[in-house]
């Protein structure tokens, strides 16, 4: 049985609208890219195309072709399977729990933002902050508006 939600033939033809994969892709291309320091240019340069193209493989609104991304994933220095590790497996299998949240580029940036810190107590600072402010979410209107 396969997720049609993620399915490529979800998106269709040439002019269809990004699919949810096709948006994972260069959300995860995107995050790699930062985190190596590199400007679209520069990645673009490397790989051999332009800079607005790289930007819509990062927006999703492009796919990234087999060897456009192998190209990508040799100059990033992971397998192209990097790309992929946070969709699910196409065999139907439920969402593992939490999975959707590694899409969403944020996470990325505060994974990034707290391998940062160096100072285990301001780890844990930064870890209760958080915990904290999502408890706040699981609370009554009334409390979290005192």
């Amino acid at each position: 049985m396969e997720n049609s939600t993620l399915s490529p033939k979800a998106g269709g033809g040439r002019d269809a609208a990004p699919t949810p994969v096709d948006i994972s892709v260069g959300r995860r291309l995107r995050w790699l890219r930062r985190s190596r320091g590199l400007s679209t240019r520069e990645l673009a340069d490397h790989v051999g195309f332009s800079g607005a193209q790289l930007m819509k493989y990062e927006l999703g609104t492009n796919r990234i072709s087999a060897s456009r991304l192998y190209g990508l994933a040799c100059a990033l220095g992971v397998t192209p399977s990097f790309f992929f590790e946070d969709l699910p497996p196409p065999t139907g299998e439920p969402i593992p729990e939490g999975a959707e949240m590694m899409t969403h580029p944020l996470t990325w940036e505060m994974l990034r933002a707290f391998e940062g810190i160096r100072s285990s107590a301001q780890k844990q600072a930064a870890y209760a902050l958080l915990l904290s402010m999502a408890a706040c979410f699981d609370a009554p209107i009334e409390k979290v508006m005192r």
